[in-house]
């Protein structure tokens, strides 16, 4: 193997490992291979339990695209907060939460650092992403400062607006506007750098091609830091500090650089639920079945649905998520209520089913094995 071949060997593996992206454990990814509609990421059963997943967005041409978002690692109610929530995306076992709780009253200063929310010095908790710490930390603020006789009403908008399809179908098209010159020059560079310029060597020669092709590599990186700087200012004006260190990264990297899209679609919804995500970037057949699975997820939590202390918060929260959920899925024409039916069993011998996960059993009464959860009786067709 020549020099030339080892270099790009190299610049190949480096190419592929910049090509996945971690995904904490509560955290819901909706992917697209080619770009267009997108689909849930799944997880192995290897990693249930395990702290977060990596997963591989799709190498080739036309890159596709990458979402991440999370729900809300905090129950609130007018009387205080806690870190804990009894929904749980996928298979228990759930990730561990602090159970800590606050009064408003309590609180006097709210902080981040990096994925960790502080509350008065001391740790609270650990979100998801940064971002979401942020957005955690924003909320806890802006609740503390409201009088407690127009908190609920706080509350209720803050949820409303994480739970607005409307305004995540928005944003994904920003990012559809902003980010399609970047995309587009991303895509021609990794053409350029694993394929032009790779084979006009071999055809040509390296020293008939070395100083054509590093200039076009060095004017093909400029084109495309610039227009990663331009869609990043549209889409996050205030990361200035993530946007700095990423064109610092990448700018004499350009196996990173392709994955530069990714940057800007990963974070751009996770100031809203995952349902509000599902609802603008699932097509309909799927978000109904995301939607179903979400909705039972709420309304049939896994144990225990509360710790002893702040049962009440979490319990006033959930009523709050149920009901904003039912109406996020009537906003986009299903009947919440069609999703908590019951199926009817095709199997003689199936008496009953997880009203959660939907397993089947052939017993009338006892426990879902994964959810824990009592069995109900299924209809009879």
């Amino acid at each position: 193997m020549s020099e030339g071949e080892t270099l790009y060997l190299f610049l190949l593996v480096f190419y592929l490992l910049e090509c996945g992206y971690f995904a904490p454990r509560g955290a819901q990814a909706f992917h697209s291979a080619f770009g267009g509609k997108c689909r849930p990421a799944t997880s192995l059963p290897i990693f249930e339990g395990r702290p977060g997943v990596a997963r591989f967005a799709n190498p080739l041409p036309p890159l596709g695209r990458v979402f991440v978002t999370s729900s809300s690692p905090l129950s609130f109610s007018p009387e205080g907060l806690i870190a804990f929530v009894p929904w749980w995306p996928g298979n228990p076992p759930r990730r561990e939460q602090t159970g800590k709780i606050l009064a408003w009253e309590e609180i006097q200063e709210v902080a981040t650092i990096d994925r960790e929310v502080r509350i008065d010095g001391r740790s609270f908790l650990v979100a998801d992403s940064r971002e979401q710490a942020a957005r955690v930390a924003a909320d806890i603020a802006g609740l503390m400062e409201t009088a407690p006789v127009k908190r609920e009403g706080a509350i209720e908008k803050v949820l409303r607006s994480r739970t607005d399809s409307a305004a995540a179908r928005e944003r994904v098209a920003a990012w559809e506007q902003a980010g399609a010159d970047h995309r587009f020059l991303a895509n021609v560079l990794l053409l350029l750098l694993f394929l032009g310029i790779p084979l006009t060597a071999r055809h040509y020669g390296v020293e008939v091609m070395l100083l054509p092709g590093l200039a076009a590599l060095l004017v093909l990186t400029g084109l495309t830091l610039f227009t990663f700087r331009q869609a990043h200012r549209r889409l996050y004006p205030e990361e200035r500090g993530i946007r700095v260190k990423n064109l610092l990264l990448r700018a004499f990297a350009p196996p990173a650089l392709i994955r530069a899209p990714d940057v800007l679609s990963q974070p751009l919804l996770a100031g809203f639920h995952p349902l509000a995500a599902a609802a603008a970037l699932l097509p309909r057949d799927d978000f109904r079945e995301y939607a179903a699975g979400v909705l039972r997820d709420v309304v049939h939590p896994l144990p225990p649905a509360a710790p002893e202390d702040g049962a009440e918060i979490v319990s006033w929260y959930r009523r709050l998520l149920d009901r904003e959920l039912r109406r996020l899925i009537r906003v986009e024409g299903i009947d919440p209520e069609d999703l908590l039916r019951l199926p009817v069993p095709t199997d003689a011998g199936v008496r009953s089913c997880c009203p959660r996960c939907l397993a089947e059993f052939t017993i009338e009464e006892g426990e879902c094995s994964d959810c824990a959860l009592p069995l109900v009786s299924l209809p009879r067709a």
